[in-house]
C-alpha cells in the first residue's frame, strides 16, 4: 500500500526528503470510511542480536522503538482510530523462517494480545499535527511508547519463563 524510501535514496535524492510522510498520509487517506486494521511495527525492523547490540538497546528483547509511524497513523487517521492493540509473539524454540510459518513446523509460540491506552490529551494532541509541530508533545510521545516497551519487554521475560518452567502444558 505504501512505498517507502531508504536513508541512501535521500541522500542521492534530497528530493524525497519528507516523501515518506507524504506517501504515508495519502495510504492512510485510502482507510478512512473502509473497515481497517492498520499494522504498525515500532521496532522499524527484524530484531537481530547484531542490530540489538548496534543501536545500544536498552532493552532484554527488543529493539529500540520509533514513534514516528505511530504518530503519523493518529494524526492521520484521528478520528477513525477506536482503539490500540499491543501484540507480542515470543518463539521459545527460537525465531522460525519464513518457510517454517508456512510449513507449519513451529511447535511452540507464545501470544499475547492487549488493548493499550494512549493518554487522551497527547492523543488529541497529536492528532492535530503536534508531533511534527511541537516537541513537548514529540516528547510526551517518545515516554509513552517508551514505557509501553519497557512492559512489552518485561512481558515477553514472563511468557519465555513460563515455557521454561512448564514445557509440556504449552506444546503445540
Amino acid at each position: 500500500m505504501m512505498r517507502r524510501h531508504s536513508k541512501e535514496q535521500i541522500e542521492k535524492n534530497p528530493a524525497l526528503k519528507g516523501k515518506d510522510i507524504e506517501e504515508a498520509k495519502r495510504a492512510c487517506a485510502l482507510l478512512k470510511d473502509k473497515p481497517f486494521t492498520l499494522l504498525n511495527y515500532l521496532e522499524g525492523t527484524r530484531f537481530t542480536k547484531a542490530k540489538q547490540a548496534q543501536q545500544k538497546s536498552p532493552y532484554k528483547h527488543l529493539l529500540k522503538p520509533r514513534a514516528g509511524g505511530l504518530s503519523l497513523a493518529i494524526s492521520a487517521l484521528g478520528e477513525d482510530i477506536d482503539g490500540i492493540l499491543d501484540m507480542t509473539i515470543v518463539y521459545p524454540d527460537g525465531v522460525p523462517s519464513y518457510g517454517d510459518l508456512w510449513k507449519g513446523n513451529i511447535k511452540r509460540l507464545g501470544v499475547d494480545l492487549r488493548y493499550i491506552d494512549i493518554p487522551d490529551a497527547l492523543f488529541e494532541s497529536i492528532k492535530q499535527g503536534g508531533y511534527e509541530n511541537d516537541e513537548d508533545t514529540k516528547a510526551q510521545m517518545f515516554d509513552w511508547v517508551e514505557q509501553v516497551w519497557r512492559q512489552k519487554d518485561e512481558r515477553i521475560s514472563t511468557m519465555l519463563a513460563d515455557f521454561e518452567t512448564n514445557p509440556k502444558a504449552q506444546d503445540a
